[in-house]
């Protein structure tokens, strides 16, 4: 069975090979070998939405089929996408679940965003909020702090443990992730 990451790159193999035996994976794993992607599709449009991905934002229905993804909401991701490769970005439903979802991610990033959530100097505390909020989060962290940052969210829809995300703000995308049991979690507490 093919292990697809639930990103930009996963939902073109998929769209592009048509696999049946197939699972989508969490893109912040690794655990899954980044597939060969056949580009039948637009080369300037994959681009901009690949950008999009690596540095959370652009245009809106590209920030949407990235979130959607990181969601693990495949079939919203999909349809978008579509609506996206064909430029039927005039549709009624596709400007709708844009709009859903950004609009989300507006909500929860103003959550996130409140400094009372800082547990020592450079720890953020983001245990309520799921995982595929994160990377949005640390791109706006990395504009306005240049200090190392490290988070822990929630989960997402394909761990249920807590995700540490650690991050160098010199790097521009990179960040490191890794699981952690919420036992473990005062020890490392302790550190920062």
């Amino acid at each position: 069975m093919k292990r697809l990451p639930c990103n930009v790159n996963g939902l073109v193999f998929f769209l592009s090979n048509g696999q049946k035996e197939m699972e989508w994976v969490s893109p912040y794993d690794e655990k899954y070998q980044l597939p060969n992607v056949d580009l039948r599709f637009d080369n300037n449009k994959l681009s901009i939405l690949l950008e999009s991905e690596k540095h959370h934002n652009g245009p809106d229905i590209c920030r949407a089929i990235c979130l959607y993804l990181r969601h693990g909401s495949i079939c919203k991701a999909i349809k978008l996408f579509k609506d996206y490769i064909h430029n039927n970005q005039t549709c009624t439903f596709a400007k709708k679940i844009t709009k859903e979802i950004i609009d989300e991610e507006s909500k929860l990033l103003k959550k996130s965003l409140n400094r009372k959530r800082w547990v020592g100097r450079r720890f953020y505390d983001l245990r309520d909020m799921p995982a595929w909020i994160i990377p949005s989060l640390i791109s706006i962290l990395k504009r306005e702090n240049k200090i190392k940052i490290v988070i822990i969210s929630g989960g997402s829809i394909f761990n249920s443990e807590h995700y540490l995300w650690r991050c160098d703000y010199n790097r521009d995308t990179e960040y490191q992730i890794q699981t952690i049991k919420i036992e473990e979690f005062t020890n490392f507490q302790k550190q920062y």
